[in-house]
This record gives C-alpha cells, structure tokens and sequence, in this order.
C-alpha cells in the first residue's frame, strides 16, 4: 500500500494505492458507518467480496461502496493489479 494523500481533516479523505501480487488478497474488518471507498482498476484485474457476492473488474473500472462491512480485495489473475482507494470519512 502507498499513500497518496494523508488523511485530510478539512476533506475527510485518505487515497492511497494498493499493488495486489498474482492471486493475492487483502480483507478489511468493516469500518464504521457512513465511510464511502472508491475503488479504481488501474492495471491488471481484481475482484472484490462484498457481503458473499464477488465483483469482477478490468482496468479502467470503478465500483464504490459503503465500507462499514467485511470486504476482500483479491487479484485472481497470474499478474499483478494496482488499484487506487479513495477512503471517505463523513463522520471523522
């Protein structure tokens, strides 16, 4: 992971971005209510677990969704991906 843009308590925004090896994962704990990701496909595929339903993204793809629930972000392919996180906070 690479942060980009610390926390910004005057935004309440953090992006950072993440490289996910072939076939890695990362999985979250849920975050608290009201925080937003958005998630960017900037190479390679990915896919994302949200509540037992997986999503398959190809570069230049995006999905958001509210992260006050468990997740994983996994790479299926045998290359590697790079994504890109924007992390909202309203409530920080």
């Amino acid at each position: 992971m690479y942060l980009l843009f610390p926390f910004d308590p005057q935004i309440l925004m953090e992006i950072f971005t993440i490289e996910l090896g072939p076939g890695g994962s990362y999985c979250s704990s849920p975050h608290n209510e009201g925080v937003q990701e958005y998630i960017t496909v900037v190479a390679g595929s990915f896919a994302i677990k949200l509540k037992g339903e997986e999503y398959a993204l190809e570069e230049g793809q995006a999905i958001r969704f509210a992260g006050n629930i468990s997740y994983c972000y996994m790479n299926p392919s045998d290359q590697a991906a790079t994504i890109q996180v924007i992390m909202h906070y309203p409530d920080a």
